[in-house]
């Protein structure tokens, strides 16, 4: 799916001691559904526009919180 990127494990970790899902949403404009989905839920993509303003909420890349799907 162009657009969007796979959904990492690695959010959770970037959010603890930093901020609620509350605090992410007003500081990223990303709807607390939406990040609880990917969080709990099991979303399993996300759009790339959403990881950049995930991103920098939490001062961090892309990278840092999605994980690229393997191939194979």
């Amino acid at each position: 799916m162009m657009g969007s990127v796979k959904k990492g494990n690695h959010l959770r970790q970037k959010m603890t001691g930093k901020c609620s899902i509350q605090q992410l949403s007003a500081r990223s404009g990303v709807p607390e559904e939406t990040i609880k989905s990917i969080l709990y839920r099991g979303h399993t993509d996300m759009r790339v526009s959403t990881a950049r303003r995930l991103a920098k909420a939490l001062d961090c890349t892309m990278e840092d919180i999605t994980e690229e799907e393997e191939s194979g």
